[in-house]
């Protein structure tokens, strides 16, 4: 695999050796965001690994900025892993780099083009799932919905932006990161009362 091949310039010739050995073909690519490019791997006549499926999903960091969001998205994803609802809310990783450089999922989910009845109610189930381990997601908006391989079970994925709070603890400062584009009408308006320079906010609405 040519380095080049990703557009990018934080997976290191280490990292790649480590992963992949010449033991994935890369099928296609899956999108691209702010942080991140994301590609369908399968393995090939060299992988004779039987701990997973034929395919995975690596995300690639897009510049070196970004490393700490993948580190936390990584920590995050394991303060998650406490329950055998895990693998129905979230999607399993199978191994990242221990710089952030990259992270390897287990399986490839699909877009959501209409939230249906019951994935509304798998939503809440999420949240609550959230709420009980104490995490704040932060970036909750349509492109981070996804629908696992049963094309019906709603996923939550990109943790990158995520906070762990502390029981009863009714304030946090946290800088406004993600999208805003899906923010209630009172963040936004408690918002705007503050400076454009000042990037941190008092509340966050949990």
């Amino acid at each position: 695999m040519s380095i080049d091949f990703y557009q990018y310039t934080t997976l290191i010739e280490s990292d790649i050796n480590k992963l992949f050995n010449n033991k994935y073909d890369i099928i296609r690519k899956l999108g691209s965001g702010l942080t991140s490019n994301v590609y369908l791997l399968e393995k090939n006549q060299n992988n004779n690994c039987l701990d997973y499926g034929q395919q995975c999903v690596i995300k690639i960091c897009k510049q070196t900025k970004y490393l700490s969001l993948y580190l936390n998205e990584i920590k995050i994803m394991k303060e998650l892993n406490i329950s055998n609802r895990f693998n129905l809310f979230f999607e399993n990783i199978i191994d990242s780099s221990p710089t952030g450089n990259f992270i390897l999922y287990q399986n490839e989910l699909q877009p959501v083009k209409v939230l249906k009845l019951n994935q509304s109610k798998q939503l809440i189930d999420i949240i609550q799932y959230l709420y009980d381990c104490h995490i704040i997601h932060r970036n909750l908006e349509p492109e981070n919905l996804m629908l696992g391989n049963c094309r019906q079970q709603l996923k939550l994925i990109d943790f990158n932006y995520a906070k762990i709070y502390q029981i009863n603890e009714m304030t946090k400062p946290l800088s406004i990161e993600g999208s805003i584009t899906f923010t209630e009408y009172q963040c936004l308006h408690f918002i705007s009362h503050f400076s454009l320079f000042d990037s941190l906010s008092s509340i966050y609405d949990y």
